[in-house]
């Protein structure tokens, strides 16, 4: 049994289509399309970003001709206190993260308009009942699919044209998907070579990254016609639970967690107190098969706090992939290191 990492192909649950609670949304092959088309088309002045943000993000959006703004930000603070002190005016965009889905619904009284960042929880309160004045997700960052970024606006505002899926994006992730099924069956203990499907997914990736503005694939926009996120969203908040029940946190690490019962965090997501512990546990992960993230590591210059929390942040993967006895078995290894 591994854990973590990219998605494999697998079964999810099906019935309440995704499109159901996203009827007025632009799908896009990622999340920094949907958020770099947005810009095109308001044109803003400035977008301001926060310090702790993903860097290929950041990387992606810097061919913008609008001017792109660091605000200090870590995952702890409380979004509204931080936006005030943003110097920014109405032909500003400003960019919110609910990171790790820790917080609650937010409401912005500022000039600039609002988007907000759903990735890491989708369907949480903040989500449903936001009242910013746009709203993003990368798709393929909770659900099993190779592509996909989302763009909505709360108060209904005009969307930019939505774009068809490109003959490039169509050939980058149909040999993501090719990757994808060689994990599954390596998964399933079929003969198959993990340094080519380790590979593959790192090319794709990395083409991935620079491909023009398009929708989403074809093989993924057909996934979420028939894909029950709320479904999957309660797997991956029951394995929370489960891992929370059993894991002992000792002194010197925090689990950070969803602060409402209806939000659901984005991982076992685990903040160390020193670089060195974080770095020792997670190669310890790594050598019993559990591959965690690190959501960021932050090259800022100016905030030195984002990157010293960058530098002690573990995100371990518990979504629908895992049962209940997957998730005693990820238990167990964490208890033994912890």
């Amino acid at each position: 049994m591994e854990f973590g990492s990219d998605f494999h192909i697998l079964s999810y649950p099906k019935g309440d289509s995704f499109f159901h609670h996203f009827p007025n949304s632009n799908l896009y092959a990622s999340g920094r399309q949907a958020l770099m088309a947005l810009a095109i088309a308001r044109n803003w002045r400035k977008l301001w970003i926060p310090s702790y943000f993903c860097k290929e993000s950041l990387n992606y959006l810097r061919t913008l001709e609008t001017e792109l703004v660091e605000y200090n930000c870590i995952p702890t603070a409380d979004p509204i206190e931080v936006v005030k002190r943003i110097p920014a005016n109405k032909n500003d965009g400003i960019l919110v993260v609910n990171y790790f889905g820790l917080h609650n619904l937010k409401n912005f009284n500022v000039e600039a308009e609002i988007v907000e960042d759903h990735t890491h929880d989708l369907i949480g309160e903040w989500a449903q009942f936001s009242s910013a004045d746009w709203c993003i997700a990368s798709l393929r960052k909770t659900i099993p699919i190779a592509d996909g970024g989302i763009l909505w606006s709360p108060l209904g505002y005009e969307l930019p044209p939505e774009l068809d899926t490109t003959q490039e994006i169509e050939k980058v992730i149909g040999a993501r998907y090719e990757a994808m099924e060689q994990k599954a069956l390596y998964l399933k203990g079929i003969k198959t070579d993990k340094s080519v499907f380790l590979r593959n997914l790192i090319k794709s990736e990395e083409k991935f990254a620079n491909v023009a503005l398009s929708g989403i694939s074809k093989r993924s926009y057909d996934v979420l016609g028939e894909f029950d996120i709320v479904a999957w969203y309660d797997l991956k908040r029951n394995n929370h639970k489960l891992l929370m029940n059993e894991v002992i946190i000792p002194k010197g690490v925090t689990l950070l967690k969803a602060n409402a019962e209806k939000n659901t965090s984005f991982s076992f997501c685990l903040l160390f107190d020193k670089k060195e512990q974080r770095d020792y546990i997670r190669q310890y992960l790594i050598a019993h098969s559990v591959y965690p993230a690190i959501l960021w590591s932050i090259d800022s210059l100016r905030d030195i706090e984002a990157k010293r929390f960058g530098d002690r942040i573990l995100s371990i993967h518990c979504d629908g992939r895992y049962d209940n006895t997957d998730t005693l078995t990820l238990a167990s290894i964490l208890n033994s290191i912890l």
